[in-house]
This record gives structure tokens, sequence and C-alpha cells, in this order.
């Protein structure tokens, strides 16, 4: 009789303190260097031989003969597979024997999904993180989380586990070979597979985008990754409300996947490690620190180092990271991952630093530079070629310093003009494009009567200047009021009215100030207040929101558009001259 797939004689449930810290525990062996890592042997009395099903043998019988080898991952000549899935609980209440008669604890999930996993083994060698690393070495853990990336993309094969058994997964991989294709019966099966705990966590993503081949599993049934997203490709518009909802993390989760793995097999236009972190902050982890070390495998810029440290905490590490893209790359583009509005204070992190584990950046004034390109949008340069500089300090470690000039200061919000563009562009911005809204019919003259008066001193072409600060510079503001006042509208489908109405609507997310200079900015809503200053730091292509935090730091309130501004137009310095300014 068998347990859980695993033979009671070898699999202990609910050990005790006994067998599990008595003088039969499994003592793991330090490693010999950071390159070194340890693999599970497996018996070949236990391999599956060629054209035999996965459940003919019974894996486990040869257990005894079980061991863990170490090996350099620079020298090492073994080949193996590595398995990525999903601890599930981490109580660790079942065990495997090791050399024989050492007991070493798993999870459950692991447990269950042991017998599978030797059963497809071809190489003889399995990497497990929890029987590969000391799980109670928190030192140990760390190194081999820094060359978790080496560990997955030299392994032959990614054996993904998903779970057990899932009806239909088989004929769907027949099905998907065929003319006639998939049909509505298959749909909930993508469905289901997508919702499995596999898709939504971090540390598969890396997994699977580093592997040679990945091969994902449920029960018995075996496909290849690249089946389930052709599969999801050919359907995707069968799909119910329901089931797009149900699915949707995952369903995201292999896109991003699948787009990776093609970046690092054939690198295409980079929005840098920081834009990686960010689209996938909305993958769950159990530790929130791995929002950032679940992904250093495929980050590949040289520049950016991180070193994992489990014993920092999380506004420590997400520090950590920001601060390590920041003076690697010399750019200070990460800021466009900064929350428009404020956020929650669940790491007490420093206001320059990002929180990796949220996906942000909706209706930022700067999107991915990829994005940016095919929208023909000139790239921002509003501290001209000047880059950020690594500078030694004995600030505290939350402290960023930065270089520049404060150039400018906010002084009167535009609330009444704001809300009139807005409650257009907002709620349905195809139709700012389709149809004049009432902004565009204004006069300068009436502009300036709008909120009592407030533009009087910005008449000067008002409603052309106030157009080009809504759509940030990025779309030929004389064309499109031309067209409107001879009442011709772009083609809301075509490539400039999606680049209209792609801009109109992420800028809708912010307000129109005036400046004591008498200049009109754009600047995220709810983090701004009269007297917050305006800065040019090197490094950023965007001017900055800042404001006096006390003990001569200052607190960072974004990315701002400023008319005359974004080009370097406002830098009269030179590289030497700029002030210190820290960020807190």
């Amino acid at each position: 009789m068998r347990t859980n797939g695993l033979s009671p004689k070898h699999l202990g449930h609910s050990p005790t303190s006994e067998n599990l810290n008595g003088p039969l525990t499994y003592i793991y062996k330090p490693l010999q260097s950071a390159q070194h890592t340890r693999l599970l042997r497996v018996p070949a009395s236990s391999i599956t031989p060629a054209g035999q099903s996965l459940d003919s043998q019974s894996k486990l019988s040869d257990q005894e003969q079980y061991e863990l080898v170490h090996v350099s991952l620079a020298t090492c000549r073994i080949p193996y597979q590595a398995v990525s899935y999903v601890w599930g609980n981490n109580t660790r209440d079942h065990s495997i024997k090791i050399n024989g008669q050492r007991s070493l604890p798993i999870t459950k999930t692991l447990a269950t999904a042991l017998p599978q996993l030797i059963d497809i083994c071809s190489t003889s060698y399995l990497w497990i993180d929890q029987i590969c690393i000391d799980q109670s070495n928190d030192q140990e853990r760390g190194q081999q989380v820094s060359i978790m990336g080496e560990i997955f993309s030299n392994a032959t094969e990614v054996l993904i586990w998903t779970g057990g058994e899932l009806d239909g997964l088989s004929e769907m991989k027949t099905q998907l070979a065929r003319p006639d294709g998939l049909n509505w019966s298959h749909i909930e099966t993508l469905v289901e597979l997508h919702c499995r705990p596999w898709f939504s966590r971090g540390w598969t993503v890396q997994e699977a985008v580093l592997a040679k081949k990945a091969t994902l599993i449920a029960g018995t049934s075996l496909l290849p990754l690249e089946d389930v997203e052709q599969a999801w490709r050919k359907k995707n518009n069968l799909y119910s409300k329901d089931q797009l909802d149900r699915s949707e993390i995952g369903r995201r989760s292999l896109e991003v996947i699948m787009a990776l793995r093609k970046r690092v097999s054939a690198p295409l236009l980079d929005s840098g490690f920081d834009g990686v972190l960010n689209s996938l902050g909305n993958i769950q982890t159990s530790d929130p620190r791995d929002h950032v070390y679940a992904f250093l495998g495929i980050k590949q810029d040289p520049r950016i180092i991180i070193r994992p440290d489990y014993n920092a905490s999380t506004s420590e590490v997400f520090s950590d990271a920001a601060r390590a893209i920041i003076e690697g790359t010399g750019s200070l583009s990460c800021f466009r991952f900064l929350p428009l509005s404020q956020r929650p204070e669940s790491f007490a992190l420093p206001s320059w630093v990002p929180d990796w584990s949220r996906n942000n950046n909706a209706g930022g004034i700067v999107q991915d530079p990829a994005l940016e390109s095919s929208l023909g949008h000139k790239p921002f340069k509003a501290a001209k070629e000047f880059r950020h500089k690594l500078r030694t300090s004995t600030s505290p470690v939350d402290i960023l310093l930065v270089s520049g000039h404060i150039i400018d200061f906010v002084e009167l919000r535009i609330p009444s003009l704001w809300r009139l563009v807005r409650d257009t562009i907002y709620r349905k911005p195809e139709e700012a494009v389709a149809t004049p809204p009432r902004f565009f019919s204004l006069t300068d003259e009436q502009i300036v009567n709008i909120d009592s008066g407030a533009l009087t001193d910005v008449t000067q072409n008002l409603r052309k200047r106030l157009m080009s600060v809504l759509v940030a510079g990025r779309i030929d503001v004389e064309e499109i009021l031309t067209k409107y006042e001879k009442g011709h509208q772009d083609d809301p489908h075509s490539d400039e009215g999606l680049s209209l109405s792609f801009q109109l609507y992420n800028l809708s997310h912010h307000e129109v100030w005036i400046t004591r200079s008498k200049k009109l900015a754009l600047i995220p809503p709810t983090r701004c207040e009269k007297g917050d200053m305006l800065a040019i730091v090197h490094g950023s292509i965007t001017p900055l929101l800042l404001r006096n935090s006390g003990n001569g730091n200052y607190s960072m309130g974004g990315q701002c558009y400023l008319e005359n501004a974004m080009f370097g137009e406002a830098v009269t310095w030179e590289e030497d001259q700029a002030d210190i300014l820290p960020l807190a």
C-alpha cells in the first residue's frame, strides 16, 4: 500500500521530535563555496524505462540509495532536472530518508509530487529547493538564492509540478495537434489550470523563464509550457467573463513568463530590471522580500548588484534594490514606479523607494520605454545628459543623495478646469478623440475666467499651452486644435487616435498647477501642496516634486511635467555645480 504516493516505510507522517531532531535526522554538510549546490541522486532502478507509463513502478522502493551530492555550478558536468513547484503549507510534517537512514522533513505538497517527479526523471539527478538547500540556515538560503538563476538555466529541463490530475488535460494536448484544435470543453480545463497556485507565485516566474525546456505536470499528464500558451492564444475569444476573471492572475503570469522566455533567448528592447520588478508586483510570495529576490535570475544588467540577505527587513530589501538599480544604471527611471497617490505604510519605505510588492505606474508621466518608442514619443531629457553619480556618504541607509537644483515652486491648483477636462477623458478616453470635448471649444478668455480668474497671469496662448501640458508635450497640439476647429477629428483606432487616447487617459490621473514663475505643471494628485518644490535632478528624465521634510532632507512626490523644462531648457549649470539634495 502507498500513502500519498510514498511507501509508509520511507515517508514519515507527522514525525515526532525524536525522528526529526534526534540522532537520525539528516545533518547538512556545509557547501564548499558560493558556487556550490546539492543534487538529489535518484537510484538508476527508479528511472522509468522508455515506453512505460508514469505510474508503472513504485519509485521509492530504493530510497535507501538516495543521496545528496555536492557539485560546483562552475565545473558541474552532471545533467540534472530542476523542479519548480509551490510549497503550499510550509509545515514540513512528512519526511524522506537520505543516505539510507537519515530523515529529512518535507512538505505535504512535495511528498505528493515526489513519486511522479522521480518517474519523470531521466537524468538520475533532481534539484529541489526543500531538499537541496538547508532551509534552517538563512545564510545558505541567501547564498543559494543568489545563484538560483544559474541552477535553473543550467538544468537540462525544468519540471513544473502544478498539482494532481486535471480532467481533460491529456485530451487537450492531443487536440492541439489536430487541425480542428480545441473546443468548448477544453476551456474550463485551461481555466482550472491557470487557477492553480503555480501560476500566481513569485519564484515560479524565473524558474520557468530560465528553463532550457519547461514541462508542465498535472498528476500523470505532461505538457510543454509552450503548448499551454498556444492553447490560450487559440481559444482566448471563447472565455466567458467569469472564466476570464477567475483565471486572470494565472493568464497574466503566463504571458509575462512567455514574453520573458523569448527575451532571454532573443533579447528585445529592455525596460530594465525595475520594469521587470514592477510588472511582476502583483505576483504572490509568502515572504515579501522575495518580490525582489525571486526575480534576480532574470536580471540581465550586470551593473545592478543585489545580494540576498534574509536578515534584512522588507524596507531594507526594497530600498537596497532601488539603490542598486539607481547606482548601477546612473538613472532615476525607477521613480516612474512611485505611486501617484498616497501609498499604504505597509513597509515604512523611504519616499524615493517603489513598493516592489505592487504594480504601479497606472497613468504615470513616463511609460515603458518600448511603449513610448512605439508611439513615436521623443524621450524626455530634463537633466540633459547628466547622470546620477554614486556618492560616498555617512548618511543613513534610507537616504539617497542626488544632485541637481530646485528651479521652481508650485503655487496654485486649477481644480475646476481640470475636472472639466478629466471628466471626459478619464471615463471614456476614446471619446476625447472621436468627439471634441467641451474644453477644446473654450476660448482663452473663457479659460482665464475659470476658477475666479486664477489663470489671469498665464494668458498667452493659454488653450494651446494647457492642451500641451495635458498630453505632456507628446503630441502636436497645433495640429489637433486645427483639426477640431475645422470640424475634423482623428479616427480613435488610427495610430494618431490611439496615441492621443492613450496619452490623455494616462495623464488624466494628474492635476494642473501654476508655478511661482507662471509656468503650467502636471503633477501627481494628492501628492502636492502649495510651496512644494520642482527640481531638476541628475539622472531623472523629468522634473521631480520635492517637499522639505526637515533635517535638511526632502521627500519625493514623483515625476512631473513642467513647461519649458522637459528637454534640458531649465539646466543652466555645469554638471559639477549642482547642489546635493538628500532624499528621505
